[in-house]
């Protein structure tokens, strides 16, 4: 079974050290199971009240902005940092399971003379393993350092994919799902396997269903006439002003 190591005696501190009375809890959905085990040890432990955040959350830019302008504190899990802060804490969550069995299963399709290897911060103190036996198999492997956004080597966003954009002929990405892999694949241009090491598989990600699909959408657009523009209130998301933009450009094209 999964297990995600999270660092409490660090969270107990900072509670402790900023005498906080109120603290906020944040998790991804794959963690929220995690929630009321935590919420007990902080309260029994520092004698604080605790909230939990109901709201869906889906990375380290979507902070629950209300539940941390009632707490003193908010703790946001699963997640390397990103932006400032003054009273949210991320606390990363490092998965125990083997990647192993997975990037094994990938080795056949490493038809690449250079692989570039990417993963989400769940895995990144799995990459030094992957890299070892890479090499033991001859393989040449590459890990970009991303821009200011991404904390580690080799890390990967939904909405960040500069660690990718290094010289190479191919990824070896090691995570679940295709949404970040798919990422890649568009960024790219080049082909990504994906090692899934909850599923124990690798596959190819082909990202033409998708690109046809988008690409269906934009021709369809092209013949409208009235556009409806959508502006996401999560503090990461939220481009009002690029929404603005839009909305003059579509002026300017009697839209």
């Amino acid at each position: 079974m999964e297990r995600f190591e999270l660092d409490l005696e660090r969270i107990f501190k900072i509670i402790k050290d900023r005498n906080c009375k109120k603290v906020g809890l944040q998790f991804p959905e794959g963690m929220k199971r995690q929630a009321i085990a935590i919420a007990r040890a902080i309260e029994e432990e520092m004698g604080a009240n605790v909230v939990i955040s109901g709201n869906p959350c889906f990375g380290a830019c979507d902070i629950d902005t209300v539940l941390a302008g009632r707490v003193d504190i908010l703790f946001h899990f699963g997640h390397a940092g990103m932006g400032k802060h003054d009273n949210v804490v991320f606390i990363e969550a490092r998965s125990n399971i083997d990647v192993m069995p997975a990037v094994k299963a990938a080795l056949p399709l490493l038809k690449a003379g250079k692989i570039g290897l990417v993963t989400t911060v769940q895995h990144i103190h799995k990459l030094d393993e992957v890299c070892s036996f890479l090499k033991e198999h001859g393989k040449d492997y590459f890990i970009g350092r991303g821009d200011l956004r991404v904390v580690y080597p080799g890390q990967v966003l939904g909405c960040n994919f500069t660690a990718a954009r290094i010289d190479c002929e191919g990824y070896l990405y090691i995570g679940s799902g295709f949404f970040h892999p798919l990422g890649v694949a568009i960024a790219t241009g080049k082909r990504v396997i994906a090692a899934d090491p909850y599923l124990n598989k690798a596959v190819e990600v082909a990202p033409e269903k998708f690109l046809r699909k988008r690409s269906g959408y934009i021709a369809r657009a092209m013949g409208a006439k009235v556009f409806g523009i959508i502006v996401s209130t999560k503090s990461g998301q939220n481009r009002t002003e690029l929404a603005w933009r839009l909305k003059e450009d579509a002026k300017r094209h009697a839209k």
